[in-house]
């Protein structure tokens, strides 16, 4: 966790030093849309800079937590087969970021943002079979539980949609709401069955505009 926190206070430090454009973060929760997911917790920061009047472009560094469980059982199982898993990684990715004002004062916006997630943490149990016993060429079968991070992937790559809305307040910071839809094309099990899943989650910050001069009200 020092080190995701090291990388989000210079993310801070370098987007808040910029001009015209936008800079906002915000924290909330997210779940995985297959097997049977867990709500876990998301942040994210980014910073867009203006490039016309409804478009914007920036980057985004965004914490998220993948946590599920998967049942592979099935009748046909054998040595080595493996029953379950119970998935917990977290990544800090690292997205370069769209986004386009909607409307005449740009209270909601629609973005688009993909990159590179950094493996942060986490540990895989999964269950097997194996053999503890055999006799004239029968075998006995039994399950064998393991827990380690060996097994996720160090790296990944995810896209995300995603839409906000820009709540005023009269003041420096406004209030901002997101909902977002993550895709990650690649698998999460670097050994084993094939784990593929997708993301949503709810996110509730603050934004600031560059240069303060608040005239949309």
């Amino acid at each position: 966790m020092t080190r995701i926190t090291l990388i989000f206070l210079l993310t801070f430090c370098t987007l808040t030093s910029f001009a015209q454009g936008m800079f906002g973060m915000h924290a909330g929760a997210g779940m995985a849309t297959s097997y049977k997911g867990y709500i876990t917790p998301t942040f994210a920061m980014f910073y867009v800079h203006k490039l016309t009047r409804d478009f914007y472009a920036g980057i985004d560094v965004n914490y998220e937590r993948y946590s599920f469980y998967a049942d592979m059982k099935s009748a046909s199982q054998g040595y080595r087969d493996v029953i379950d898993i119970r998935h917990k990684a977290s990544y800090v990715f690292f997205n370069a970021k769209l986004d386009v004002g909607i409307g005449y004062r740009k209270r909601f916006h629609a973005y688009l943002k993909a990159g590179p997630g950094i493996y942060a943490g986490g540990n895989q149990i999964r269950r097997e079979y194996d053999i503890f016993g055999s006799s004239g060429g029968t075998h006995w079968l039994d399950t064998v539980t393991t827990r380690s991070p060996q097994y996720i992937p160090g790296a990944i790559i995810h896209v995300s949609a995603g839409i906000w809305e820009r709540i005023p307040t009269h003041g420096k910071w406004n209030i901002l709401l997101t909902q977002e839809f993550t895709f990650v094309p690649g698998d999460m099990n670097s050994s084993g069955p094939p784990l593929r899943t997708n993301f949503i989650s709810l996110g509730f910050g603050v934004v600031q505009k560059y240069p303060q001069v608040f005239v949309e009200y």
